[in-house]
């Protein structure tokens, strides 16, 4: 795909749409528990992650051999992302809104954005150079801010 990151981001946060939709309605409609649901949908990704790097051409076959940084990169899925993810489909199915618990995970925006930085300082030799400037920090601030007056009135 042509586009930048703005362009993808764009698209991947419509797309993310459906899947966070779908818990409840999978959960009201077919008493579907949100954990049943997440390795469904982890089995789904799996398969899709694989199915559309290799149709868009984006990888080869031999580069998801074995190796070690990509079982490093395993064990981070499995350590920092399974958790999160679980604890998120079963806030999906229990917020007045499924938005609501979106836009509290998505304070980890700050975070990852601070750490970027220090991480490129302190670094430099695993990490990129991460870009600062006033405006965008503003508006991850005025983001942070709309987060907390949504999680103000529960």
């Amino acid at each position: 795909m042509g586009l930048g990151w703005f362009g993808k981001s764009v698209i991947a946060a419509i797309l993310f749409i459906i899947p966070f939709l779908s818990v409840g309605f999978f959960n009201r409609n077919f008493g579907l528990k949100p954990e049943a649901i997440l390795v469904w949908y982890g089995i789904g990704l799996a398969f899709g992650c694989f199915g559309w790097t290799l149709a868009l051409n984006t990888i080869q076959l031999n580069e998801l051999s074995f190796n070690w940084p990509l079982f490093v990169a395993a064990i981070i899925g499995a350590m920092f992302s399974a958790l999160p993810n679980i604890l998120l489909y079963q806030a999906l199915v229990t917020a007045p809104n499924p938005g609501l618990p979106m836009a509290i995970i998505n304070v980890s925006t700050v975070l990852t954005f601070f750490a970027a930085l220090v991480l490129a300082k302190l670094l430099p030799q695993w990490f990129s150079v991460a870009k600062f400037d006033w405006i965008h920090f503003s508006g991850i601030v005025l983001v942070v801010a709309g987060v907390v007056l949504l999680s103000l009135k529960r």
